[in-house]
């Protein structure tokens, strides 16, 4: 089922996920880590398409 929502990364969300999964790769030489946090990250994210309404409520508090 295709989801009618979408998402954008900023460029500094990219670039934090790049260096997250560099750093992880390359510096802990754990490149099946590496995909792996890759692969949780795009679950994440097509959850939040398909379901975008399924995290907690969050109550607004007015000062």
């Amino acid at each position: 089922m295709q989801s009618k929502y979408g998402f954008r990364f900023t460029p500094l969300a990219l670039r934090d996920i790049d260096e997250a999964l560099s750093y992880i790769a390359e510096t802990l030489t754990n490149g099946q880590t590496a995909e792996k946090l890759l692969g949780n990250i795009e679950k994440a994210i097509n959850a939040a398409c398909e379901f975008p309404f399924s995290s907690a409520d969050r109550k607004i508090f007015l000062v």
